[in-house]
């Protein structure tokens, strides 16, 4: 599967590059992300965790140039994960005491978004959303000894989510444009599965850009 996205990749730059004519835009995206994980049992109760904040970062080209409607094809490194709070034994007077536990996801995103825009003559806002296809990278986690390694290393190598949002261009002041959006991202397919759970990712971002 992951040879296959990795080809599917490579047939997207690709296609970039051989298109060039075809290309209305491209440029760069970084974002701050707020991540979590969401987890059900067999009993099909659905437990939340404490949100986890970090970094994402994007190339982009936007296709078709016509008034209100293009194609933006997206390839991203997205941080998911989430963070846990519990208490830890330890041999000190004190036999409890509080940690959080931060667990990272690294993630290769690939996401062809549909994006509809108002063309006003300086500030153009705009609506965009489609599905994504999450690579898994790595994963980090500061109790990783305590267990955490062997549950993440069972996680899915890739998984399918949305993404919707909204944004804004900024042209005409700039010799780029400057680009600022807000995103939600949800997984439609599991991220870990096993006989007792399921876990998916979701995260909010928001994206400051150059659009050349």
């Amino acid at each position: 599967m992951n040879k296959l996205l990795v080809t599917l990749l490579i047939g997207i730059m690709s296609t970039q590059i051989a298109s060039a004519q075809l290309i209305k835009s491209y440029g760069i995206k970084a974002a701050f992300t707020s991540a979590n994980q969401t987890s059900t049992d067999w009993h099909s109760e659905t437990y939340q965790f404490n949100r986890r904040n970090g970094l994402n970062g994007a190339i982009f080209a936007e296709w078709l140039n016509v008034p209100y409607v293009s194609v933006v094809t997206q390839v991203e490194y997205s941080q998911r994960g989430t963070r846990n709070t519990f208490l830890w034994p330890n041999n000190e007077p004190a036999p409890l005491r509080y940690v959080t536990v931060d667990n990272r996801l690294d993630y290769l995103s690939l996401l062809p978004l549909l994006k509809v825009t108002i063309p006003l003559p300086v500030v153009r806002p705009y609506l965009f959303g489609g599905p994504r296809c999450d690579i898994l990278l790595g994963f980090k986690s500061t109790l990783g000894w305590y267990g955490y390694d062997d549950f993440y290393n069972s996680f899915n190598r890739s998984t399918y989510g949305v993404s919707v949002g909204l944004g804004v261009e900024l042209a005409s002041i700039l010799p780029v444009a400057l680009i600022l959006e807000g995103r939600y991202n949800a997984d439609i397919a599991n991220a870990y599965s096993s006989s007792s759970s399921n876990v998916r990712n979701n995260a909010y971002d928001i994206w400051l850009g150059v659009a050349f």
